[in-house]
Parts: structure tokens; C-alpha cells; sequence
């Protein structure tokens, strides 16, 4: 009889420990989610989680879905656009340019593509505006081939098998400090499959308990000192990172010989992120190649007037139409400084 209230005690002690300690879990689960503690800025924003290591499918092109409108409902913006039959947000293009207008083609993530803008404040909108209030006469024609999410090996891709058809006389080839943990999470150029897929790196994380447990979140970063976005090692990172100019430099080639083989003229557009304007300096994986092909907005927007909380949004971090039309009147001053258009 005693050994059997023995056990029901020792059973009765158990469940009251792990009810408590439960209970102790959901209360710092509950107190992390209220503090935003490990929000990522997409949900911050009032969406869902969405990891790196997700992607709109697994095809080299990296484009939305073709002919559809897509609706963009953040915190901070709200907004609509249709993409192409190439699943890229801009109109239908002809690949023969039967107008003979100088064909400037746009390629970049999403700060080209101008995610957080509506249609009437995109790069390409407020530099063709630019362009016809400086230069009413003239005869160039803006394409749109950026699409969020992608980076520069992507765009490279995109460039030599699609968008070169049509027949650009100049690529303005955006890169950012993004591509770096791109880089990290998806490999170079070497991620493409013969079958023309692409395999991204494996998840270091259990990505469904990350999507749905802040506590988890708050282990896989506090007590295993995981980055945020690529859930890499410090070490891991580092060492990544420091592989990128490399793997970069390999595109860059690549686009010179394209360039000379399909007769376009290229620059490399280097396009800060807040933190950089606020420091004044690129990360210092990114590590600009500067030279005649290259075009570096960081000190053209350092000397402006604007605070980074109007030219880039809070929470999201991209551009707002604002930080849009910056970018477009000077990257149309550097061209015209760079005797680029007529």
C-alpha cells in the first residue's frame, strides 16, 4: 500500500514538474513574441515567416508567375502590379527593337524591381519621368528585368539566356549587400542543375519549429550563436562571405564577354543598404570593384538631405518612393555624367 502511494506521488511530482516548467516555457515563449524579439521584418510587417531558404521555385530564370497580379499588403505599404509574360513586373517588350530607341535593360533584386513602391513610383517610372522632363527629345526605352528575391547570379543567368534577345544597348547590372547571404544560402554559379534547376544549400535548421516556435528562434540564435537569415555558424558566415568576391567576380567576367559577344554596353550599380548609408560604408564582404564599368550610389546619397527613415522604410528596410526617386535621379546623373545617354 505504501509503495503504491509512493509511485502515485512520484507520478503526481512528475506532472506538476512538467505542467510547471510548461507553463514557465509559455510564459517566455508568449513574453518573446510580445517584445518582437526574434520577428523577422516580413513579419513585423504583419505577414507570415518567410525563410531564405524558400523560393518561388527552382527554375534558373527566378521570375514570378507570368501574366498575374500580385498584391503586396505589408504595415507599411500596400500596393498592386502585373507582371509580364516573363513573370517580371513590366510591360511586353518586342525583342526586336524596330524603333531603333537606345534600349537600357534594368537588372537586380528587389530594390530594382522597387518592392514597397506602387507602379507609379518604380525606378524605371521615375527615371523614364527624369528622362523626359531633362531630355524631352530623346530616344531611349527603359526594360524592367529585376525581380525580388533573385541575386546577381541569377540576374546573370536571366541576362544570358532570356534578356539578351532583346536586344539591350545598355545593362545596368544592380548589386547589394543582400547577394552576400544569397550567396551563402544558394552557392554561385555552380547551384545550377544540367536539367536547368537550381539546388540550394540544405537548411542548418529545423525550419517548421523556427517558422512556429519563438523559443526555438531564441536557441538556434542565443545558445547556438546562429546568424539570422542564413542560420549559419559565425565561423561558417565568415568564411562564406569571404568567398564571395570570387564567386562575383566570376559573373562580372562572364557579363564582360557576354557584353562583347552580344554588343551591350554594362555597369555594375552598387546600391547601399540603410546601415551602409547610416555608416557610410559597403560591408565590407561586398568590396566594390571599381573601375570603368562601375557605378557606386553610396556617395551620391551620403551627401544628400534626406534621413534614412524617409528614403528607406523602418521595418522593411527597402526603398520608399522617395528613396525610389533618389535612387533614379541619380543613377540618371551618373549615365548622363558618364555620356551613357544621348
Amino acid at each position: 500500500m505504501a509503495r503504491t502511494k509512493s509511485l502515485k506521488w512520484c507520478l503526481l511530482t512528475c506532472i506538476t514538474a512538467i505542467v510547471i516548467v510548461l507553463s514557465l516555457l509559455g510564459l517566455f515563449e508568449l513574453i518573446i513574441r510580445l517584445f518582437g524579439l526574434y520577428q523577422s521584418p516580413i513579419e513585423a510587417n504583419g505577414l507570415d515567416y518567410f525563410s531564405a531558404y524558400e523560393t518561388f521555385g527552382r527554375k534558373f530564370t527566378w521570375t514570378r508567375p507570368a501574366n498575374t497580379t500580385i498584391s503586396v499588403n505589408y504595415q507599411e505599404f500596400q500596393y498592386s502590379f502585373t507582371t509580364n509574360s516573363l513573370g517580371i513586373r513590366d510591360v511586353e517588350r518586342d525583342k526586336e527593337n524596330t524603333q531603333g530607341r537606345k534600349r537600357v535593360l534594368l537588372l537586380g533584386d528587389s530594390f530594382t524591381e522597387s518592392f514597397g513602391a506602387a507602379d507609379d513610383s518604380t525606378v524605371l517610372v521615375l527615371m523614364q519621368s527624369e528622362l523626359d522632363l531633362r531630355f524631352p527629345n530623346h530616344n531611349v526605352e527603359l526594360m524592367n528585368g529585376a525581380v525580388a528575391g533573385s541575386d546577381l547570379f541569377f540576374n546573370y543567368l536571366i541576362l544570358e539566356n532570356v534578356l539578351a534577345d532583346y536586344q539591350p544597348d545598355l545593362v545596368l547590372f544592380n548589386v547589394n549587400s543582400t547577394d552576400l547571404m544569397d550567396y551563402c544560402v544558394r552557392g554561385g554559379l555552380e547551384r545550377m542543375q544540367p536539367d536547368g534547376s537550381f539546388e540550394l544549400k540544405p537548411c542548418p535548421i529545423v525550419k517548421p519549429l523556427y517558422r512556429n516556435l519563438h523559443l526555438y528562434r531564441f536557441w538556434v540564435h542565443d545558445v547556438l550563436n546562429r546568424e539570422r537569415g542564413s542560420f549559419l555558424t559565425k565561423r561558417k558566415s565568415t568564411a562564406c562571405q569571404a568567398d564571395f568576391s570570387h564567386a562575383a567576380n566570376e559573373v562580372f567576367e562572364k557579363l564582360e564577354q557576354l557584353s562583347l559577344a552580344k554588343g551591350f554596353s554594362y555597369r555594375i550599380v552598387y546600391q547601399p543598404l540603410a546601415y551602409e548609408v547610416r555608416d557610410g560604408a559597403y560591408d565590407t564582404n561586398l568590396d566594390p570593384i571599381y573601375g570603368p564599368n562601375t557605378i557606386d550610389l553610396l556617395p551620391s546619397i551620403k551627401t544628400t538631405h534626406f534621413s534614412i527613415r524617409t528614403i528607406y522604410w523602418p521595418i522593411d528596410g527597402h526603398f520608399t518612393p522617395k528613396g525610389y526617386n533618389l535612387y533614379a535621379n541619380l543613377l540618371v546623373n551618373e549615365l548622363v555624367s558618364q555620356e551613357l545617354l544621348p
